[in-house]
């Protein structure tokens, strides 16, 4: 528990810029990138920031440096996370603009009781670790999610979530920067957990 602790709060220090958090690596001098919250609403930002918390403590475990939460990439993916919702579709996206994507859906209830679902999303992509060979580092289609969740070179996350209309359904989209999952690049971009 002190762990995560630690290291929820040394991600949102991080997440805001903070350069004495001790995280070496960051890149956080944009600390613009939290501060502007307008335009997502309560429940969009409580998955937003479980997401991030979860994704920075997970990464922790692999040593690997903590991502900060940037509003661009977050308003493309609630774009995004709006448009599959409202379509029906769920596919990648093919207009991501080089970014890494995570996709998750699941089915809940009323919206206002799924602002956990970036903690969700997060954990089922990094369960993923399980299927993944540290003796044959490399992309599969088993454990791409895990490997751009921890994803050492990534820096920066986006995330959108919405919903179906009235029939429960619930899209997470997560974007990173830069894109993980690059081939030739795994051995020093995924390190086993610590």
């Amino acid at each position: 528990m002190f762990e995560y602790i630690e290291n929820a709060v040394g991600s949102v220090f991080a997440a805001f810029g903070d350069q004495d958090s001790g995280q070496e690596n960051q890149e956080v001098n944009n600390s613009s990138a939290f501060v502007a919250r307008d335009g997502f609403t309560a429940v969009q930002k409580a998955c937003q920031m479980g997401a991030l918390e979860l994704h920075n403590s997970l990464r922790a475990r692999h040593g690997v440096p903590a991502l900060i939460l940037d509003d661009s990439i977050s308003n493309d993916a609630q774009a995004y996370a709006e448009y599959l919702a409202n379509s029906g579709r769920f596919e990648h996206s093919s207009d991501r603009d080089g970014l890494g994507e995570n996709l998750y859906e699941s089915w809940g209830s009323a919206p206002e009781d799924n602002s956990d679902q970036g903690r969700a999303a997060t954990q089922s992509w990094y369960d993923e670790i399980n299927d993944y060979d540290y003796n044959e580092p490399g992309f599969s289609m088993k454990t791409g999610h895990f490997t751009q969740v921890v994803w050492k070179s990534t820096s920066k996350l986006g995330m959108g979530i919405a919903f179906g209309d009235g029939d429960g359904k619930v899209i997470v989209v997560g974007r990173y920067s830069p894109a993980g999952n690059m081939e030739g690049d795994f051995p020093e971009n995924v390190p086993q957990p610590l």
